[in-house]
């Protein structure tokens, strides 16, 4: 095996995306949002869609240890065709403000009492 080429170099290197947002509402507001399954899928919509537990309809840090899984989540191109599962492991819920992912994404929420910043992040490899 030789040297990858720079062609090959260039392809393989992983894809970065990032969006961010001033949300003109308390950053408290904002949480109780974002920090749901159904604010998730509300951001994600309308290119997919992730699936979730009933039971877990929220991303409660007393409810989540960090670095352990909560659930398997089916990824739904247009919100029905499986293309992708992530098991959605948590790192870090810090209520009101952030949770970070381990896998390809991440995701804040914070700000004043008069706006906030939203942010995703997301790597594929």
């Amino acid at each position: 095996m030789g040297r990858r080429t720079a062609e090959e170099a260039r392809v393989s290197r992983p894809l970065r995306f990032e969006v961010s947002s001033v949300i003109a509402a308390p950053a408290d507001r904002v949480w109780q949002r974002v920090s749901t399954m159904a604010g998730v899928n509300a951001e994600l919509r309308p290119i997919v869609r992730m699936t979730y537990p009933p039971e877990v309809d929220a991303l409660r840090p007393e409810d989540v240890a960090p670095g352990v899984r909560v659930f398997r989540s089916w990824i739904l191109l247009c919100g029905v065709l499986p293309v992708d599962y992530d098991d959605l492991t948590l790192l870090r819920v810090t209520p009101g403000r952030a949770f970070t992912s381990r896998r390809r994404w991440g995701a804040s929420a914070a700000g004043s009492t008069s706006a906030c910043s939203r942010t995703s992040r997301a790597v594929a490899a």
